[in-house]
This record gives structure tokens, sequence and C-alpha cells, in this order.
């Protein structure tokens, strides 16, 4: 369930929170570069409004790490109601007073779209100094090529112990699919998904 609002950044609105989560409001922006500019902000019970910034998390170094985090802190102080404002943690800024969750979300979006091409060149950069054996595996993944994996061998002994052509043949197939990619994973690496957001603040 959603509903746009109108404004300058055409692309925020707000969402249902989870069922399980316990969100008085959830407001969020996404867009085709989502990973890089997307912005939520949440309001939990008896805390101050979270904003959760996805660049943050991608930019940590330099002057641009600064450049941001200033911007963020600035445009959220700007937002009518605030009354103060911090960074909790990486991707994430407190907010007190009684702001509306959507301008609170439109303000870093004007922070984040204004940064995202030198944020774009500096992540292209990093990438591409970074040797490959120091980037760390995507665990979910090498997980999921695990179980897969025993699942091939699983058919390729079922089809040895019963002379099954096609069972073996499906079996042997899918170890070296997915035990091969297992393999890559942890050879070469990939960069780990963006930091998992704390809807709950001192958590």
């Amino acid at each position: 369930m959603s509903s746009w609002e109108d404004g300058s950044v055409a692309d925020v609105m707000r969402v249902q929170p989870p069922i399980d989560e316990e969100l008085q409001e959830q407001w969020t922006r996404t867009g085709p570069d989502a990973e890089l500019t997307s912005v939520e902000a949440v309001l939990p019970p008896d805390h101050p409004w979270q904003v959760i910034v996805s660049m943050a998390d991608l930019v940590r170094t330099g002057p641009l790490a600064s450049r941001l985090e200033g911007a963020v802190t600035l445009a959220l102080q700007a937002v009518p109601g605030v009354t103060r404002v911090a960074r909790e943690d990486t991707e994430v800024w407190l907010a007190w007073g009684a702001p509306a969750g959507g301008e609170l979300v439109r303000a870093v979006a004007v922070v984040v779209d204004a940064l995202a091409v030198p944020a774009r060149t500096q992540l292209a950069r990093e990438r591409r100094s970074t040797p490959e054996a120091l980037r760390p595996v995507d665990r979910k993944a090498l997980a999921w090529a695990g179980v897969l994996t025993l699942v091939g061998i699983g058919l390729l002994v079922a089809g040895l112990s019963s002379s099954d052509g096609g069972t073996i043949a499906l079996g042997a197939v899918t170890v070296l699919f997915f035990g091969g990619g297992g393999l890559a994973l942890i050879l070469l690496g990939r960069r780990p998904p963006r930091a998992v957001r704390r809807h709950l603040a001192g958590q």
C-alpha cells in the first residue's frame, strides 16, 4: 500500500510499514539508481525519526564522505519542525521534533542527487583499485550455492544407486554449476549487499 505525494522530488512516497515492525510512519524514496540514491525515513514509537541514506553506506572515505555527512545534516536541520539532528550510524541520521516524514526524505534526496555523479566516480575508482582477492565474499550467495551443491550430490548418488542416467546427469550438472559457482565466489569475491538498516534506535 502506498500513496504518492506531490513535491519537488516526485518519487517520494509514504508506505505501509511491515506488520512485524512497530513503526508509526514510513516514507521512502527510490529511483533508477536506488542502491546509491535511495532515502528512507521511519518513525518508531517513542523515538525520533530515523533517516536512512544508502549513499552513506557506500561512500565512507575521503572528502566526499565528509561532504555528504555535512550536507545531509544541514538539509535535515532545515526541515520545518526539526529541533535537533545527529548521526546515529553509518547510514542513519536521527531527527528530533515534529517534522513531516516526506519532507525529511525530500530534503536528503536533493543532497544525494547532487552528489550522485562524484559518488559514482569515487566508487568506480575504488572498485578498480581494490584487488579482487581482498573483496569480501557474498555469504548469502555462497550459502545458496552450498545448499544447491548438496542437492546435486544427492541427485548424483540417487542416480548412481538406481543406474538412472537422467538423474546422474542432472546431479552432475547441478554439482558442477553450483559447486563451481561457490568456488568462484570464494576466489573472486563480490561486494557485499548494503548493510541492513536499523529501524529502532539503540539496537
